[in-house]
């Protein structure tokens, strides 16, 4: 499909209800400054309640991947965790790249983070270091631990090694078991 049909499939995608809410494809959308979003749901969170808020986003963005994975299953591994980047970067969070795959290590890199690059900016304002804070790798982890689980194989963790927040060009994650 070029791009012309797919900027007209996208506007045939798009409805305006009575009461003026936007959906796409019969769901609902919000638009807003990407600096509110990554302020609510990270960056002041992390801010008011430091590293406890990391146990708890990762527990729950973990769980987020695994649902998206038992709902994909279908696709295999690699399929799903290829679905959830690609979503990723439909909701504007950031193009993003898987430099390695295999059984035991994956690598992928988010260019143009929403998270890191406003979180990032958040901090420095506040005058707080800014640190790793995008949530990509969790989400990728809990895909991969679904897979993993079922198989019977040793869980992944996910580490984010680069992130916009922290200036670097990109945020790269490394996912091992």
């Amino acid at each position: 499909m070029d791009i012309k049909q797919e900027i007209k499939e996208f506007l045939r995608s798009l409805k305006i209800t009575e009461n003026g809410s936007l959906l796409y494809r019969g769901e609902r959308v919000v638009f807003t400054p990407s600096v509110l979003m990554s302020i609510a749901f990270t960056a002041a969170p992390y801010e008011k309640f430091g590293d406890t808020m990391r146990a708890v986003y990762r527990s729950s963005i973990v769980k987020y991947g695994r649902e998206i994975a038992k709902e994909n299953e279908h696709l295999g591994i690699r399929g799903v965790f290829e679905y959830l980047l690609k979503f990723f970067s439909t909701l504007g969070w950031g193009r993003s790249e898987i430099t390695e795959f295999s059984g035991l290590k994956i690598i992928f890199r988010v260019y143009s983070s929403l998270y890191g690059k406003e979180v990032g900016s958040y901090l420095k304002l506040k005058g707080l270091e800014p640190q790793p804070s995008c949530p990509f790798g969790y989400a990728a982890e809990g895909v991969l631990n679904y897979f993993a689980e079922k198989e019977g194989k040793p869980l992944y963790v996910s580490q984010e090694v680069k992130c916009a927040a922290k200036g670097d060009e990109f945020c790269e994650f490394i996912i091992i078991c």
